[in-house]
């Protein structure tokens, strides 16, 4: 639904720190952040810059408001406002038959760089019916993790973003050792516009992806991928087929 960023300049180093020259020849209306840094480096170039901070389920809401102002189409932010409580409530009702100490224990890694990467990976797992190992009332965005917590956290469930992140678990030494990578406890988050485990409009798809496959008894494929349907057709225009639905989904689990 964007092709055009196939062809698209790339206006970051591979540091991720913003290559000024070419974004002052191309003169946008406006640059998009999460970024402090990012966000001082442009202002100081005079380049009209919007930094986002998205943490919590209301701040993704807002967000998005904020952005479908920006480009014209304000009305898709109460329509995202009530697709994402929608989502959430009907999750929420269904895993209210679950008791919290039956909740199984999840951890989301970044194991390149021994990390959980977002805070509101935080929000996502908890509303998916998950008991997040790293929870600990932290505030920072990305936490960074020792092997000696993860062993000891010993999760039931591993959630990476990267495919590629898969074999990097199971050929770790140590990481190797966890009782869900023994037997095939781990699990990929889709990717649409971003990936799903990160900060995205994307978030309520991903409390649902979470709960359809930690509890398949009470959530189908079958809503989930309807939901997916539902949600790029809405929001990016895009019809999307049963294959590239299937696609979005294709990190699926990996064993």
């Amino acid at each position: 639904f964007a092709p055009q960023i196939k062809d698209a300049p790339d206006l970051q180093d591979n540091e991720y720190a913003p290559i000024v020259e070419k974004i002052l020849v191309l003169k946008p209306d406006v640059a998009l952040t999460f970024d402090q840094a990012t966000t001082d480096i442009l202002d100081a170039n005079n380049v009209p810059t919007v930094m986002l901070k998205v943490q919590t389920p209301e701040q993704a809401k807002d967000a998005v408001a904020l952005l479908a102002g920006l480009f014209g189409t304000p009305e898709a932010g109460p329509r995202y406002a009530e697709f994402f409580d929608k989502t959430l409530a009907g999750v929420t009702e269904k895993l209210a038959a679950v008791p919290e100490n039956a909740r199984p224990h999840v951890l989301y890694i970044n194991p390149k760089n021994m990390s959980q990467p977002h805070l509101v990976a935080e929000w996502w797992m908890k509303a998916g019916g998950a008991r997040s190992v790293t929870d600990d009332g932290r505030t920072t965005e990305t936490l960074a993790l020792t092997t000696e917590f993860v062993l000891g956290a010993d999760p039931d469930v591993v959630i990476v973003a990267d495919p590629k992140d898969v074999d990097a678990l199971k050929t770790d030494a140590n990481l190797s050792q966890l009782r869900a990578v023994k037997e095939g406890r781990i699990l990929v988050t889709p990717v649409g516009a971003h990936i799903w485990g990160n900060r995205t409009s994307e978030q309520p798809l991903t409390v649902l992806w979470l709960a359809t496959h930690l509890y398949p008894d009470l959530f189908s494929q079958d809503d989930l991928r309807a939901a997916v349907r539902d949600y790029y057709k809405d929001f990016f225009g895009a019809d999307l087929t049963d294959e590239q639905i299937g696609s979005v989904l294709s990190a699926g689990v990996k064993g």
